[in-house]
């Protein structure tokens, strides 16, 4: 069978009430990145790099390398 002749399947219907919960959350992971963003703006990114490398394997982690990433869009030329 080739893979072009596949069905193609449809996503699970998702309930209402999840789908609200799920926007709540992502807006609230939002507004959080964004002040995070606002209060480090002024740092240099080896600073954020070396914060990057020391909370890894933290819970912190995922959220130090989002900084970084946004800060990195916002200095690049």
């Amino acid at each position: 069978m080739r893979v072009g002749s596949l069905p193609l399947q449809s996503a699970p219907e998702v309930p209402e009430d999840k789908r609200r919960k799920g926007s709540a959350v992502t807006a609230t992971n939002d507004k959080e990145l964004r002040e995070m963003l606002s209060r480090n703006e002024g740092r240099p990114l080896p600073e954020v790099a070396q914060e990057v490398i020391q909370k890894e394997r933290t819970p912190m982690a995922e959220k130090t390398k989002q900084l970084f990433a946004m800060l990195w869009c916002v200095l690049r030329p």
